[in-house]
């Protein structure tokens, strides 16, 4: 294997390191609710959000909207009772019947500035990094079940209920401490791998090269013994060699 071979491969692993923390990292969203109760205004606000591997990590509001009669919103006959972005209006879906990109694709062909999944009934409040490769350019967030729930019965009790979603705080293993660790070990490795093979090579090449001019102070030794037990002879007009 070639020296560049080698280092490529050294370039390749310490990449992939790289690019697989990256695809654990996520960010985190704050979900502002404000409605009316009583003729008094109540908000609540959270960092109970996940944004979407494929949505952009933008700010949204709008008066929260359900999918009329089917709380998954699949397919593009989902009914909003919107078909306009103005005023400004966020779809909340319940998860599952479909994918993350048909849900928010429904949606965002109905004019919705943003979409909110809701978690499966079961999970508590618990949420995914939740993926939609097909399906970008609209902010895109799960929350959890209970909290979804939350906001669709005031909704289906006639309250009207809006939603200001904001971008929290990224999180990935290399913000935890363990993961810190890993890291610095295997950097720790990798340069002390890097250091090494530079050694060896370098000690490689010095030796060969030490190797090689001793050969060839010993081959320039044996030719000169060589040439001297050489007969020497003076050849004359006349000789046998010369006619």
């Amino acid at each position: 294997m070639g020296e560049k071979t080698k280092h490529s491969l050294l370039l390749l692993c310490l990449s992939g390191l790289v690019h697989r923390s990256a695809a654990f990292m996520f960010w985190t969203a704050i979900v502002e609710t404000r409605y009316v109760n009583s003729n008094s205004t109540v908000g609540k606000y959270c960092e109970c959000g996940v944004y979407g591997r494929n949505s952009p990590l933008d700010q949204a509001s709008g008066i929260v909207v359900l999918p009329a009669g089917d709380p998954f919103g699949c397919g593009t006959d989902s009914d909003y009772s919107r078909n306009s972005s103005y005023p400004p209006w966020i779809a909340l879906v319940k998860r599952g019947n479909c994918t993350f990109s048909e849900k928010i694709n429904a949606a965002k062909d109905h004019g919705a500035a943003a979409v909110v999944v809701y978690n499966m009934d079961g999970s508590g409040n618990d949420t995914t990094h939740m993926a939609h490769p097909e399906a970008e350019g609209i902010v895109a967030i799960m929350i959890g079940n209970f909290k979804g729930m939350e906001i669709v019965k005031m909704v289906n009790n006639g309250v009207d209920v809006m939603m200001l979603i904001d971008a929290g705080n990224p999180h990935g293993p290399w913000l935890d401490t363990y993961w810190l660790h890993f890291l610095s070990i295997s950097f720790f490795i990798v340069t002390a791998a890097s250091f090494s093979y530079f050694v060896f090579i370098s000690a490689s090449r010095l030796y060969n090269l030490s190797s090689l001019r001793r050969s060839q102070k010993k081959l320039k030794s044996e030719a000169k013994k060589a040439i001297a037990r050489l007969e020497v002879r003076t050849l004359k007009r006349g000789d046998e060699e010369t006619t």
